[in-house]
């Protein structure tokens, strides 16, 4: 595949716009915004901790492993079982389901490609998966992979807490040393960071669904 090709099917599979339906969800952001009173000093704290103890450099792992095991059912199914047991709020883990769903469906549509049936279609496994039967190489996508996961935050911070889109570029310009190191880490080693430790995020999240108003889903 030539490279320019090949770059843009990374921009495409890996937009944060990419039409699955993600700018309903706000993983639990809207919910530490109605409660926290975030700052955007906050904001990014909270950022920084999901990317590199949360759920976001989790999925990181989960989408290198799933790139590397594409071909093995088995292994993609073991892994389904791992990721839902390091994501154990209802409201994410559902969410990472319908949106890997949704994600399989276009990417059938547009490429053919079949996912094995017996396996759940978790959003980052799912993305892994189609990165490596697409040949599009882990080691450009995995960064892309997280920033996008971090714009989708940033989007849904917009829209439940005072800050501009201008703000959230920059809080997306400090963050990126740390995507590079992180996705760097990732490749080398994905096993190792294939947890996630987290627990603000885990009870915002768990509050989400009982907000007496609410934009996001989750």
């Amino acid at each position: 595949m030539g490279g320019t090709l090949l770059l843009l099917r990374l921009q495409q599979i890996l937009d944060s716009q990419f039409p699955i339906g993600a700018f309903a969800h706000s993983w639990g952001l809207e919910a530490y915004a109605q409660g926290g009173n975030l700052s955007q000093r906050a904001l990014y704290d909270l950022l920084y901790a999901s990317l590199t103890q949360g759920s976001v450099g989790l999925e990181g792992a989960a989408c290198a492993l799933a790139h590397s095991r594409a071909g093995r059912p088995k292994e993609l199914l073991e892994l389904a079982h791992q990721l839902a047991a390091w994501t154990p709020i209802a409201g994410p883990r559902e969410t990472s389901l319908r949106l890997g769903g949704r994600l399989l469906r276009i990417l059938s549509r547009l490429y053919g490609l079949a996912w094995p049936s017996s396996v759940p279609p978790h959003q980052s496994l799912v993305t892994g998966w189609a990165l490596a039967r697409l040949g599009l190489p882990l080691s450009l996508a995995l960064p892309l992979y997280l920033q996008s996961s971090l714009m989708a935050l940033l989007a849904a911070a917009i829209r439940s807490m005072a800050l501009s889109p201008e703000a959230a570029q920059e809080i997306l310009t400090q963050l990126q040393p740390h995507i590079a190191t992180k996705a760097m880490a990732i490749l080398k080693d994905p096993d190792g960071h294939f947890h996630t430790a987290t627990p603000g995020w885990d009870f915002w999240a768990a509050v989400q669904p009982h907000l007496e108003t609410r934009l996001f889903l989750s």
